[in-house]
């Protein structure tokens, strides 16, 4: 006889007048609801996949490990619940709705992106979400590498905030990353080298948003909206795709893939192998390309959103519409948002 899990205590639940009082959240509350969100979804997977393991091995789970499911389920839809009625109050997140973000997602991104310090032009917000081709990370040999030339050319033994200007441009990295880090120009005066691998070691993009920006790609490649129909970013994404094969299949990428292959150790039955040996790059490759074009032109169109809602005026056009025309323009979909 299988056992009855036992009833999720009341207290765990979640009434209408403390509901709405998610319409008075501030961004960083948001921010830590959304955060609690992402890590109960892991939670209520992690029982999922262990109440279908002891399934499939037909062994009758104890009945606490339903409870605990349930639980987390529960949980899981107050909490959306709640990022619901946080979204309703702002027009960027009901517009990232309409065209196919998911609502954590779209939580996410709005109060991880202040439109304050991203400005005018949309390649500040591509550079912070770490879609800037000329942004890299870099290894703990390369950083160490530029701390010992930075040392020699420079010849002093501490780094003052006047170095560390010279140095971020340099790198080609915001000061104002490796200021907070070091806390050079802020508590300090100066720091030793030492700290300045570390500094110059983290992600010169935010790491959490182009986290979820990769989810994002994928949605738009899968997602399906209301009445059946797909999100308005997927005719980018299949424009960019068949682009991305032409180039491709012309040998455009041969450079590409042959410095793939002499960097990279790649298993001799593999499809990537196959793939850069004749000088083409894989197929997850040009897929990944044509999510990463397809996330970019949101990000236009999100930009052009929160600089409207926050200024009541459109911002500057991308640099890339002065050399390709103003007819190269993509339009924002279900832009104005009613």
């Amino acid at each position: 006889m299988k056992r009855k899990a036992p009833s999720i205590a009341k207290v765990f639940s979640l009434d209408d007048e403390l509901k709405l009082k998610a319409a008075d959240l501030t961004r960083r509350e948001a921010r830590l609801v959304y955060r609690y969100h992402r890590n109960i979804r892991v939670l209520r997977g992690g029982a999922s996949q262990l109440m279908h393991k002891l399934n499939a091995e037909q062994i009758e789970p104890s009945p606490i490990f339903d409870y605990l499911r349930k639980s987390v389920t529960k949980l899981e839809k107050q909490a959306n619940s709640v990022l619901e009625i946080y979204i309703d109050q702002h027009v960027a997140m009901r517009w990232m709705r309409e065209v196919g973000v998911g609502i954590s997602q779209a939580v996410g991104i709005f109060t991880l992106v202040d439109i304050d310090k991203v400005g005018r032009h949309v390649s500040s917000l591509w550079r912070f979400a770490g879609y800037d081709p000329t942004s890299t990370h870099l290894t703990r040999e390369e950083a160490t590498e530029c701390v010992q030339y930075f040392e020699n050319k420079y010849k002093k033994e501490h780094v003052d905030l006047d170095l560390l200007c010279l140095i971020a441009a340099e790198l080609n990295r915001g000061v104002d990353q490796l200021k907070q880090i070091t806390r050079v120009g802020i508590t300090r005066e100066h720091v030793p080298w030492r700290k300045l691998r570390a500094a110059i070691l983290s992600y010169p993009w935010c790491y959490e948003l182009k986290e979820i920006l990769f989810r994002v790609g994928l949605s738009f490649r899968r997602a399906v909206l209301k009445g059946g129909l797909k999100s308005p970013y997927r005719s980018v994404y299949d424009w960019r795709k068949a682009y991305e094969i032409e180039k491709n299949e012309n040998g455009d990428y041969k450079e590409q893939a042959e410095y793939k292959l002499s960097s990279r150790n790649y298993g001799k039955k593999t499809v990537a192998r196959a793939c850069y040996e004749k000088g083409i790059l894989p197929p997850a490759q040009i897929d990944a390309r044509a999510r990463r074009f397809a996330v970019k032109i949101f990000l236009v169109h999100l930009h052009e959103i929160l600089y409207y809602e926050r200024y009541s005026e459109m911002p500057d056009k991308p640099y890339i519409l002065d050399s390709l025309g103003k007819e190269h323009e993509i339009s924002c979909p279900k832009w104005p948002f009613k």
